[in-house]
Protein backbone atom coordinates (compact mmCIF):
# COMPACT_ATOMS: atom_id res chain seq x y z
CA UNK A 1 0.00 0.00 0.00
CA UNK A 2 1.21 3.21 -0.76
CA UNK A 3 2.84 5.10 1.75
CA UNK A 4 4.23 8.75 0.80
CA UNK A 5 6.18 10.07 -2.21
CA UNK A 6 9.00 12.71 -2.81
CA UNK A 7 10.57 13.87 -6.22
CA UNK A 8 12.74 16.66 -5.20
CA UNK A 9 14.82 18.15 -1.87
CA UNK A 10 17.89 16.20 -1.91
CA UNK A 11 21.27 16.91 -4.11
CA UNK A 12 20.55 19.24 -6.71
CA UNK A 13 16.82 18.98 -6.83
CA UNK A 14 16.48 15.09 -6.54
CA UNK A 15 13.81 13.21 -4.52
CA UNK A 16 15.07 12.98 -0.66
CA UNK A 17 12.48 11.84 2.07
CA UNK A 18 12.29 10.87 5.27
CA UNK A 19 10.41 7.99 6.90
CA UNK A 20 10.20 7.25 10.52
CA UNK A 21 8.12 3.15 10.40
CA UNK A 22 5.52 2.54 12.99
CA UNK A 23 5.64 -1.29 12.25
CA UNK A 24 9.10 -2.75 11.62
CA UNK A 25 9.19 -5.19 8.82
CA UNK A 26 9.91 -5.16 4.96
CA UNK A 27 8.97 -2.15 3.12
CA UNK A 28 9.61 -1.23 -0.49
CA UNK A 29 11.09 1.81 -2.58
CA UNK A 30 10.42 2.68 -5.93
CA UNK A 31 12.10 4.67 -8.21
CA UNK A 32 11.00 6.09 -11.35
CA UNK A 33 10.35 8.83 -14.06
CA UNK A 34 7.59 11.72 -12.06
CA UNK A 35 6.04 11.24 -15.76
CA UNK A 36 6.46 7.87 -16.39
CA UNK A 37 7.87 9.30 -20.07
CA UNK A 38 11.47 9.21 -19.27
CA UNK A 39 14.09 6.92 -18.77
CA UNK A 40 17.99 6.40 -17.16
CA UNK A 41 20.32 5.41 -14.76
CA UNK A 42 19.71 6.11 -11.00
CA UNK A 43 21.29 5.47 -7.41
CA UNK A 44 19.01 4.99 -4.90
CA UNK A 45 21.13 5.35 -0.82
CA UNK A 46 19.18 4.48 2.12
CA UNK A 47 20.91 5.88 5.65
CA UNK A 48 19.35 6.56 9.79
CA UNK A 49 18.86 10.23 10.33
CA UNK A 50 18.72 12.07 13.89
CA UNK A 51 15.41 14.26 13.40
CA UNK A 52 16.08 17.64 15.85
CA UNK A 53 12.37 17.57 16.40
CA UNK A 54 9.74 14.58 16.25
CA UNK A 55 6.42 15.05 14.01
CA UNK A 56 4.32 13.75 17.34
CA UNK A 57 2.99 14.04 20.82
CA UNK A 58 6.47 13.02 22.14
CA UNK A 59 8.75 15.67 20.58
CA UNK A 60 11.24 17.49 22.69
CA UNK A 61 10.26 20.72 21.07
CA UNK A 62 8.99 23.31 23.68
CA UNK A 63 7.58 26.88 22.72
CA UNK A 64 6.82 29.27 25.00
CA UNK A 65 4.14 32.28 25.21
CA UNK A 66 6.34 35.04 24.68
CA UNK A 67 8.80 33.27 22.86
CA UNK A 68 10.65 32.02 19.91
CA UNK A 69 12.38 28.63 18.88
CA UNK A 70 14.58 27.66 15.90
CA UNK A 71 14.57 24.48 13.94
CA UNK A 72 15.29 22.68 10.50
CA UNK A 73 13.31 21.09 8.29
CA UNK A 74 15.88 18.85 6.93
CA UNK A 75 14.21 16.35 4.60
CA UNK A 76 11.31 16.42 2.39
CA UNK A 77 8.25 15.23 4.70
CA UNK A 78 9.77 16.11 7.95
CA UNK A 79 7.55 18.00 10.23
CA UNK A 80 8.91 19.53 13.38
CA UNK A 81 6.64 19.74 16.74
CA UNK A 82 6.37 21.98 19.47
CA UNK A 83 4.37 21.66 22.85
CA UNK A 84 2.80 24.68 23.90
CA UNK A 85 0.89 25.62 26.42
CA UNK A 86 -2.23 27.63 26.07
CA UNK A 87 -5.39 29.40 28.59
CA UNK A 88 -8.79 29.14 27.80
CA UNK A 89 -10.45 32.52 25.96
CA UNK A 90 -6.85 34.02 25.14
CA UNK A 91 -6.04 34.67 21.89
CA UNK A 92 -2.74 34.39 20.49
CA UNK A 93 -0.39 34.37 17.22
CA UNK A 94 1.56 31.99 16.23
CA UNK A 95 4.04 33.28 13.13
CA UNK A 96 6.69 30.62 11.39
CA UNK A 97 9.11 32.69 9.55
CA UNK A 98 11.09 30.88 6.79
CA UNK A 99 13.10 32.65 3.61
CA UNK A 100 10.49 34.87 2.94
CA UNK A 101 10.23 36.13 6.72
CA UNK A 102 13.23 36.53 6.73
CA UNK A 103 13.42 34.02 9.76
CA UNK A 104 15.54 31.11 7.98
CA UNK A 105 15.56 29.33 4.76
CA UNK A 106 12.23 27.33 4.65
CA UNK A 107 9.78 27.80 1.84
CA UNK A 108 12.50 29.40 -0.40
CA UNK A 109 12.32 27.93 -4.58
CA UNK A 110 8.86 26.25 -5.27
CA UNK A 111 8.68 25.05 -1.63
CA UNK A 112 6.20 26.92 0.96
CA UNK A 113 6.65 27.15 4.57
CA UNK A 114 3.32 25.80 6.73
CA UNK A 115 2.08 25.86 9.85
CA UNK A 116 -0.57 23.59 11.48
CA UNK A 117 -1.82 23.26 15.04
CA UNK A 118 -3.16 20.15 16.83
CA UNK A 119 -4.56 19.27 19.86
CA UNK A 120 -3.16 17.22 23.14
CA UNK A 121 -4.13 14.53 21.90
CA UNK A 122 -2.32 15.06 18.81
CA UNK A 123 -5.31 15.76 16.57
CA UNK A 124 -5.67 18.46 13.70
CA UNK A 125 -6.95 21.75 14.66
CA UNK A 126 -6.05 23.80 12.07
CA UNK A 127 -3.19 25.14 9.52
CA UNK A 128 -2.20 27.95 7.76
CA UNK A 129 0.34 28.82 5.12
CA UNK A 130 0.58 32.95 4.35
CA UNK A 131 -0.90 36.13 6.47
CA UNK A 132 2.19 36.59 8.10
CA UNK A 133 5.46 38.88 7.03
CA UNK A 134 6.34 38.35 3.40
CA UNK A 135 3.72 35.68 3.38
CA UNK A 136 5.04 33.50 5.75
CA UNK A 137 2.66 31.79 7.81
CA UNK A 138 0.73 33.95 10.80
CA UNK A 139 -2.51 31.98 12.40
CA UNK A 140 -4.23 33.11 15.22
CA UNK A 141 -6.29 30.54 17.61
CA UNK A 142 -8.53 31.21 20.62
CA UNK A 143 -8.70 27.80 22.72
CA UNK A 144 -11.89 26.81 24.05
CA UNK A 145 -9.93 24.28 26.62
CA UNK A 146 -6.77 25.42 28.49
CA UNK A 147 -3.95 23.14 27.97
CA UNK A 148 -0.97 21.64 25.89
CA UNK A 149 -1.40 22.01 21.69
CA UNK A 150 1.00 21.55 19.38
CA UNK A 151 2.83 23.51 16.62
CA UNK A 152 4.07 21.58 13.42
CA UNK A 153 6.47 23.50 11.58
CA UNK A 154 6.82 22.01 8.12
CA UNK A 155 6.40 22.01 3.66
CA UNK A 156 3.50 22.46 2.21
CA UNK A 157 4.33 20.64 -0.11
CA UNK A 158 6.44 18.21 1.85
CA UNK A 159 8.80 18.50 -0.30
CA UNK A 160 11.24 21.50 0.49
CA UNK A 161 13.84 21.73 3.10
CA UNK A 162 15.08 24.99 5.20
CA UNK A 163 15.32 26.77 8.62
CA UNK A 164 12.87 28.42 10.33
CA UNK A 165 12.03 30.52 13.16
CA UNK A 166 8.49 30.10 15.28
CA UNK A 167 7.36 32.14 17.87
CA UNK A 168 4.13 32.70 19.86
CA UNK A 169 2.78 35.50 21.43
CA UNK A 170 -0.80 36.90 23.47
CA UNK A 171 -2.92 38.90 20.33
CA UNK A 172 -5.58 41.50 21.16
CA UNK A 173 -8.34 40.92 19.20
CA UNK A 174 -11.29 43.29 18.65
CA UNK A 175 -14.20 40.48 18.50
CA UNK A 176 -14.53 36.79 19.38
CA UNK A 177 -15.12 33.88 17.26
CA UNK A 178 -18.24 32.26 19.57
CA UNK A 179 -21.21 33.51 21.36
CA UNK A 180 -18.95 35.39 23.94
CA UNK A 181 -18.41 38.25 21.76
CA UNK A 182 -18.91 41.77 22.65
CA UNK A 183 -20.10 42.50 19.00
CA UNK A 184 -23.42 43.60 18.36
CA UNK A 185 -25.14 44.53 14.79
CA UNK A 186 -28.21 46.32 14.82
CA UNK A 187 -31.09 45.75 12.21
CA UNK A 188 -30.63 48.82 10.11
CA UNK A 189 -27.36 49.46 11.29
CA UNK A 190 -23.57 48.62 10.49
CA UNK A 191 -20.39 47.78 12.24
CA UNK A 192 -16.59 47.50 11.40
CA UNK A 193 -14.46 45.35 12.29
CA UNK A 194 -10.50 43.70 11.72
CA UNK A 195 -9.37 40.23 10.89
CA UNK A 196 -6.17 40.99 12.70
CA UNK A 197 -4.22 37.46 11.29
CA UNK A 198 -4.92 34.42 9.00
CA UNK A 199 -7.77 32.22 10.70
CA UNK A 200 -9.29 35.01 12.53
CA UNK A 201 -13.02 35.43 12.65
CA UNK A 202 -15.40 37.87 14.18
CA UNK A 203 -18.52 37.17 15.44
CA UNK A 204 -21.51 39.57 15.77
CA UNK A 205 -25.15 39.13 17.92
CA UNK A 206 -28.08 40.80 15.59
CA UNK A 207 -31.88 40.04 17.25
CA UNK A 208 -33.86 38.88 14.20
CA UNK A 209 -37.78 38.35 14.36
CA UNK A 210 -39.27 35.04 12.59
CA UNK A 211 -40.73 35.37 9.33
CA UNK A 212 -39.16 38.80 8.47
CA UNK A 213 -36.16 37.94 5.36
CA UNK A 214 -33.06 39.93 6.36
CA UNK A 215 -30.14 40.96 4.20
CA UNK A 216 -26.71 41.05 5.71
CA UNK A 217 -24.00 42.31 3.60
CA UNK A 218 -19.70 42.22 4.20
CA UNK A 219 -18.00 44.94 2.17
CA UNK A 220 -14.32 44.35 1.83
CA UNK A 221 -12.05 45.65 -0.73
CA UNK A 222 -14.11 45.01 -3.62
CA UNK A 223 -17.07 46.32 -1.99
CA UNK A 224 -14.87 49.67 -0.73
CA UNK A 225 -15.49 48.89 2.96
CA UNK A 226 -12.53 48.18 4.01
CA UNK A 227 -8.92 46.02 2.91
CA UNK A 228 -10.66 42.41 3.63
CA UNK A 229 -9.92 40.34 0.50
CA UNK A 230 -7.09 42.53 -1.15
CA UNK A 231 -4.91 40.22 -3.50
CA UNK A 232 -5.29 37.49 -5.82
CA UNK A 233 -5.72 34.28 -3.03
CA UNK A 234 -8.20 36.41 -0.66
CA UNK A 235 -11.78 36.38 -0.17
CA UNK A 236 -14.47 37.74 2.12
CA UNK A 237 -16.56 35.17 3.61
CA UNK A 238 -19.96 35.63 5.52
CA UNK A 239 -21.46 33.12 8.30
CA UNK A 240 -24.50 32.87 9.62
CA UNK A 241 -24.59 31.08 13.09
CA UNK A 242 -28.33 29.56 15.11
CA UNK A 243 -28.15 30.44 18.85
CA UNK A 244 -26.74 26.63 18.93
CA UNK A 245 -23.64 27.49 16.60
CA UNK A 246 -23.24 25.33 14.00
CA UNK A 247 -22.35 25.59 10.29
CA UNK A 248 -23.98 23.83 7.59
Amino acid sequence: SYVKAAYNGGTGGDPLMSFTPTTTGYYYLSAEDLFATGTGTYTLKATTWVDDYSNNTSTTGLLTVGGQVTGNIELAGDEDWFKVSLQVGTNYAFELKGSDGGGGTLGSGSAEAYLSLYNSSGSYVKAVYNGGSGGDPLMSFTPTTSGYYYLAASDLFDTGTGTYTLKATTSADDYRNNTSTTGVLTVGGQVTGNIELAGDEDWFKVSLQAGTTYAFELKGSDGDGGTLGSGLSHQPYLYLFSPHPKRG
